[in-house]
């Protein structure tokens, strides 16, 4: 089938009502389950806020993330949450907004690396086949005896029987990412020769044993669900024989739904598919549940996978692709997605740009879910408990940068009821963010840039680009309180010149310098964020002979791999060659590699004619010293106060604005 194409955002389909098992859903949305490294181990408060922020959004379900069955191999443990009440205040909090609440079982298998109850000395599987944990250190498991195989399907059906005594509305099983029963269905993973491996059937026994023990012990009182994967990779063919095997699961009565997704966590490229960033194409694995659809008609079909938003969603569930969609970054982003969208907002809707820093490069370091553009994703306890000063009256704020902690301060002081200007020396808003947005597969940041001036325009901000700002603009607009954010100035390596016969850039003056004749260009990274990533795509794609060069130990070092990994793919692909662990700097009276490790100095590969730098940048924090030595209730953020990223950068422009108050409707002026 053709990809879906998106029209007007006309919903006859995706508000209205869907039957799964006994439960009546209110919409097809659904907040699929997801790590957050909020708790961690149990539901706190923290955790517990987070969820029901997203039913009261408007979310059909909302599913935990991934509890393990059994102890010591998982984040949370079921039987741990149920017997101290987590799940029921979980389920109270979630349904007292008209949403079903549903705990994910798992048991991750050769994966039980992931969270902090983890166990450390052995790891078990189907068989012993080693995997790289997040693409990283090997580990080989253990193979499962027939005792521990039986004590596993025990404990997916007591685990079931402990979420059916409290008031949660269903169980999701996973049995995708590569997860155990993954591990179990799939030949790559699974070549036992007994009962349980070998031919289609017997690899298909354990997930067919745990649904079986599951309804035997719980009949119909919880929705049962699975979430399944049918491609490893959305560019390669379809699994046949995985589609076989749950097609045979949907066919055998035991599930009410079925959650395809794709990916796994024993790879590097296995993380990059199951977390797929904006490189990755919309509905990624629509021809999965499209696949599953046909096969089977009579179960719902749920689609997870970089469904962006509900225009989407409702092409998608109006083809016949599924009959839900699942969102989870999505309604990180905005929870109240579906509401907007119901309510003819969805042009309010903050948009997912899919650049994965504030939420899973985060939750991938152990830290809690964020959101680069969402200040409050994560925090929603804290903001619950936010007192703002009592009898506050409007203040003049200006705010001196648009880039995006300029752009959330702007925003945020606005709705507190204060008068707001915002000034950029640019032409038009986005900072750093209008610059990369023309990088390929970086286009989806226009989105954001976009929404925040909707916003802005809503709340009566004054916008005044292409003007700099002085200390006597500052007095001219009479400002009571201002906000620097005028992000990071560039290391520039203009000092090289006399060593260097061509031409040297910044990343943004090569970003800026309309497209010549093809040239053999080097780029030099010493920070590996995006930047050297981003600007060496976009000099290949114009027909440039790149090499890329980085003191680093590799390309993208400071990149998780759902980012850096389908970005140095795409640059081999175009010819770019890397070499690593390699410095440039002067010698010799020219310019020349060092190599990191021996200290020996090379020439220059190539004799490059163009040199494009990616160096460690400065705070641009001028204007802000200037201000605050002339006495103005001045706030420095965001890249300004320290170069960090967009993550940091609009919590801290939220924070600023948010000190100032509520303007009380008894102290206007």
């Amino acid at each position: 089938m053709s990809d879906i194409i998106l029209t007007a955002p006309v919903f006859d389909t995706l508000f209205t009502p869907l039957q799964v098992g006994h439960l009546h859903l209110r919409n097809r949305i659904i907040n699929s389950g997801h790590g957050t490294s909020l708790g961690p181990g149990t539901h706190n408060e923290d955790l517990l806020a987070y969820e029901a922020r997203r039913a009261e959004g408007g979310a059909a379900v909302v599913i935990t993330q991934a509890n393990a069955v059994s102890a010591g191999c998982g984040d949370f443990y079921v039987l741990d949450e149920a017997r101290n009440g987590k799940y029921d205040q979980l389920a109270e909090r979630v349904q007292a907004h008209g949403a079903h609440c549903f705990v994910q079982l798992n048991h991750p298998g050769r994966q039980a690396f992931l969270g902090p109850n983890r166990g450390d000395d052995i790891l078990f599987s189907a068989s012993a086949i080693p995997q790289r944990e997040y693409g990283g250190v090997v580990r080989v498991p253990l193979a499962l005896d027939e005792a521990q195989i039986e004590q596993i399907i025990e404990d997916f059906a007591t685990a079931a029987a402990a979420v059916a005594r409290t008031r949660v509305n269903g169980i999701e099983l996973h049995f995708g990412h590569g997860n155990l029963v993954q591990q179990f269905l799939s030949p790559e993973t699974n070549v036992r020769e007994d009962r349980w491996g070998g031919s289609v059937e017997n690899r298909r026994r354990f997930a067919l044993a745990i649904l079986e023990r599951i309804r035997a012990r719980i009949g119909n009182q919880l929705v049962v669900g699975a979430r399944v994967n049918l491609e490893l990779a959305p560019q390669a063919e379809a699994q046949t024989e995985l589609t076989e095997q749950i097609v045979a699961l949907g066919n055998s009565g035991l599930l009410d739904y079925i959650s395809v997704s794709g990916g796994n966590f024993s790879s590097g490229w296995g993380v990059a598919t199951n977390l797929p960033d904006a490189s990755f194409p919309p509905a990624l694995w629509q021809h999965a549940a499209a696949t599953l659809k046909r096969q089977l008609p009579h179960l719902p079909i749920w689609l997870a996978g970089r469904v962006v938003n509900a225009a989407l969603a409702e092409s998608l569930i109006a083809a016949g692709v599924c009959d839900a969609v699942t969102m989870a970054r999505e309604l990180v982003a905005d929870p109240d997605l579906p509401r907007k969208a119901q309510q003819g907002n969805s042009d309010r809707t903050r948009p997912c740009v899919g650049i994965q820093s504030g939420c899973w490069q985060r939750v991938a370091d152990g830290k809690p879910i964020h959101c680069a553009f969402n200040p409050v994703a994560g925090r929603e306890a804290e903001a619950a408990r936010w007192q703002d000063p009592a009898n506050v009256a409007a203040l003049k704020v200006v705010v001196v940068g648009a880039g995006p902690a300029g752009l959330e301060a702007a925003r945020n002081a606005a709705l507190q009821g204060h008068q707001v200007v915002l000034y950029d020396r640019a032409p038009a808003p986005g900072g750093q963010l209008a610059l990369i947005e023309q990088v390929p597969h970086r286009q989806d940041l226009r989105q954001i840039v976009d929404w925040f001036i909707r916003e802005l325009t809503i709340s009566q901000v004054a916008l005044r680009f292409g003007q700099s700002v002085t200390l006597e603009t500052l007095r001219a607009e009479g400002a009571e309180r201002v906000i620097i954010a005028t992000g990071s100035q560039e290391s520039y390596a203009d000092s090289w010149q006399p060593w260097f016969n061509g031409e040297i850039h910044s990343v943004n003056q090569a970003l800026q310098r309309p497209a010549g004749p093809a040239a053999s260009v080097l780029v030099y990274d010493e920070w590996g964020g995006r930047a050297a990533l981003s600007v060496a795509e976009f000099l290949a794609q114009q027909g440039h002979r790149v090499q890329f060069v980085t003191s680093l130990s590799w390309a993208g070092q400071g990149l998780n791999s759902t980012v850096r990994l389908p970005a140095v793919s795409r640059l081999a692909k175009l010819g770019v060659e890397f070499l690593a662990e390699h410095r440039i700097a002067p010698w010799q009276d020219r310019l020349q590699l060092q190599n990191m490790l021996s200290g020996a100095w090379l020439p220059l590969p190539d004799a490059p004619e163009r040199l494009v730098t990616s160096l460690i940048p400065t705070g641009n924090n001028a204007l802000y010293l200037s201000a605050l030595h002339a006495g103005f209730a001045v706030q420095l953020v965001g890249d300004a106060r320290a170069p960090r990223g967009l993550t940091e950068a609009t919590r801290e422009g939220y924070l600023a604005a948010r000190s100032f108050g509520q303007v009380s409707s008894l102290a206007g002026r």
